[in-house]
């Protein structure tokens, strides 16, 4: 895999503005999945923010906000892809009811989604 591939970079007011105006276009409740993965962001650049305020350095400290953006969306993936694992047995058995639930549905296709649009062609 390329290093930093999905590394990800500061969102400023602005980004998050245009973020939840998309996510208003979605249903209410994939509104507070999105909002619940984007708290998740804000959270650790609010403290990448107090770090950098204080003016202290901290070698450790560096390398673990380093790392977090370097790996939070590969980890989010790898997340979804665990929730995903006993959808794809029933799948692979050419069982297709564990779909009939909505929210087996709605795990199985955000993981589709995902992996279409994550891997290169």
């Amino acid at each position: 895999m390329e290093r930093d591939f999905y590394k990800i970079t500061y969102l400023e007011k602005q980004d998050v503005e245009i973020i939840l105006q998309i996510s208003n276009l979605a249903s209410k409740e994939l509104q507070k999945q999105h909002k619940y993965y984007l708290s998740d962001f804000l959270k650790i650049q609010s403290v990448e923010d107090l770090y950098n305020k204080s003016g202290k350095k901290n070698n450790e400290i560096e390398d673990h906000l380093k790392a977090w953006k370097s790996n939070a969306i590969e980890n989010l993936y790898t997340g979804q892809e665990k929730h995903v694992n006993n959808i794809i047995k029933y799948l692979k058995n050419k069982d297709l009811t564990i779909l009939d639930d909505n929210e087996n549905m709605m795990i199985f296709m955000n993981f589709f989604g995902h992996q279409t649009t994550r891997t290169k062609s």
